[in-house]
């Protein structure tokens, strides 16, 4: 026979605890009240005391460190994806694609990404209506220090 585990709601919980420290009545009587066990209202008392806001965050609500644990464990994930299906397509090993990739950017990504987003705040500042061949003139795009070019038709790029 399948024992079925009862699930109770943290407004639940925190209300048996409650009850447990301030009706006076010892925490046997009030479980039994409650149709709970004893040690369920001492387990979620001392839950409740270690965790206090963040106690009982029920299925699908972590605490913050647990959350940013699961996010950090999905962003390895796929970043080992990444490599697996990388190394093998451009035929490089394992140690040299971690090492470009914890290269710092060169002076010339710095300059591109820079470049890209004066070309960004230029659009956005005339309504994004203007296209390539007018954006670098009227935004002064010009003579602003990095070289910009139009790449195979795309807009502007640094």
């Amino acid at each position: 026979m399948h024992k079925v585990q009862k699930t109770y709601t943290a407004e639940f919980k925190r209300e048996a605890v409650r009850l447990a420290q301030t009706s006076g009545k010892p925490i046997t009587h009030v479980a039994r009240e409650l149709g709970i066990s004893d040690t369920s209202i001492h387990q979620w008392r001392r839950e409740l005391a270690e965790h206090s806001s963040e106690a009982f965050p029920g299925s699908g609500h972590q605490s913050a460190l647990e959350e940013e644990n699961r996010r950090l464990k999905r962003e390895r994930e796929r970043t080992r994806q990444e490599r697996d299906i990388l190394c093998p397509t451009l035929e490089v090993s394992v140690s040299g694609y971690s090492q470009w990739r914890k290269r710092p950017r060169s002076e010339h990504q710095k300059q591109d990404s820079l470049l890209a987003d004066r070309i960004h705040a230029a659009s956005h500042a005339k309504r994004q209506v203007y296209g390539s061949p007018r954006l670098p003139v009227e935004c002064g795009l010009w003579n602003c220090g990095p070289r910009a070019s139009r790449s195979h038709g795309n807009g502007w790029h640094a």
